[in-house]
């Protein structure tokens, strides 16, 4: 992400042309015939660059267990033959970030700590020539920023956001000290801030993060861009929770418009968008286009997510909201029963979140009277709620339907779509 190794050029005669001034996207048919028939002479630096930008082919084209594959095989080399280099970095961070998207997230973690440790091991140890050059200093800056972002994604994860917050704020300082402020590198770390504020239900912030990064982003891809839609999507999180209702629209209409113009309308990040779209027409009682609006994300994430997805539950959970709302009793028991199935498949039975939606549908039993099977419904919420010392329903006769709304919560932020 942070600097490209030498492109490469192969003639007919296997021969090397060293620099090519072209990213290695535009060698990928050069470069794929060639590689699996010949024998890598493991001290050649510039076979080892070849198994590099091998790797970063392979992830021009998605496939990221053989850009994995590669970049092992040039950690190898690199680490054994080649002292006070880029290389075996830029091998370290790339098997972190495939690490993460194979969501293998403690391999990651130890990955770019070891490539973080590595770059500051270069600065403080290198040739003055070679990484004490104003140059090479830059890169190895902008290097580092990015192991701290990873880290960063990996905190959150881990629902670590003190340390999250820190590698942020660490990464943006040094990004800020090489590039120019509305730099892509610090802009999609703006980002990374906005959510971490925005988890924490520190909105005013969290805004101020992701306007910086519309702008960097608008400035920088224009306004139809799939980067420009997540920071429009999440300042419309940011208008929801805050209840400005009108202007969290108008963000996720335009989000939506880009969405699907780019990925198409049955794309996940499409899907996401038409839920928040849902979520405020139901905090605008309009049940019937948020019903609409949900059903139209089910029906994709169903298809790209499965079944028994974490996205797919919460979209079938405010339908069922949603249906319990208008009256419609039978649909919303059906809608909380799915969830209840998807729930007990994906979280643990004693989870407080299957509590609730055990309480939702004993109160939905008790409307359609059927007293028998909404107090089973309540026992098994009371069993949970006991043991994690939750709201019991015994002791707070007036538990309604809008209490049980603010009891699970608002959407989790769309961290992932960019």
């Amino acid at each position: 992400q942070c600097f490209d190794v030498d492109a490469v050029q192969i003639d007919q005669n296997n021969n090397c042309a060293f620099p090519v001034n072209s990213f290695i996207s535009k060698r990928i048919n050069t470069l794929l015939p060639w590689i699996p028939s010949q024998k890598i002479n493991y001290d050649n630096v510039f076979r080892c660059k070849i198994l590099v930008n091998m790797g970063l082919a392979y992830l021009q084209l998605c496939d990221e267990q053989a850009a994995n594959e590669f970049f092992r095989l040039a950690f190898e080399v690199a680490s054994h033959r080649i002292k006070f280099d880029f290389l075996p970095i830029l091998c370290l961070y790339h098997m972190a970030r495939l690490g993460y998207i194979a969501n293998s997230y403690e391999e990651s973690y130890h990955l770019y700590s070891d490539a973080l440790s590595a770059c500051r091991h270069f600065m403080r140890r290198g040739t003055k020539a070679h990484a004490r050059s104003k140059e090479n200093i830059k890169y190895l800056h902008r290097f580092e920023a990015s192991c701290l972002v990873g880290i960063a994604w990996l905190c959150i994860k881990n629902e670590d956001m003190d340390n999250a917050l820190y590698c942020c704020d660490h990464a943006l300082s040094l990004q800020l000290k090489v590039l120019r402020e509305k730099h892509f590198e610090t802009g999609a770390t703006n980002y990374i801030l906005g959510v971490i504020h925005h988890v924490s239900g520190d909105y005013s912030t969290a805004m101020t993060h992701y306007l910086r990064y519309l702008d960097i982003a608008e400035s920088s891809f224009g306004d139809n861009h799939p980067h420009t839609a997540s920071a429009l999507h999440q300042i419309g999180n940011i208008l929801l929770n805050e209840e400005e209702l009108d202007e969290a629209m108008d963000y996720f209409l335009r989000a939506l418009k880009i969405r699907k113009e780019i990925f198409g309308p049955c794309s996940i990040h499409a899907a996401r968008t038409l839920y928040s779209i849902g979520c405020v027409y139901f905090k605008q009682e309009n049940f019937v286009d948020a019903l609409e609006a949900y059903n139209n994300s089910l029906h994709v994430k169903l298809t790209v997510l499965g079944g028994y997805h974490i996205e797919t539950m919460e979209t079938a959970l405010q339908i069922g909201q949603s249906h319990h709302k208008r009256g419609e009793l039978h649909d919303a028991l059906l809608s909380y029963r799915l969830v209840l199935k998807i729930a007990l498949a994906s979280l643990k039975k004693n989870d407080p979140f299957v509590a609730r939606i055990w309480k939702m549908i004993g109160i939905v039993q008790l409307e359609f009277k059927g007293t028998s099977r909404a107090m089973n419904a309540f026992s098994e919420a009371i069993k949970i709620d006991e043991e994690f010392g939750a709201v019991n329903i015994a002791d707070n006769p007036d538990f309604t339907s809008a209490s049980l709304l603010h009891l699970a919560g608002d959407q989790v932020p769309d961290a992932a779509a960019a």
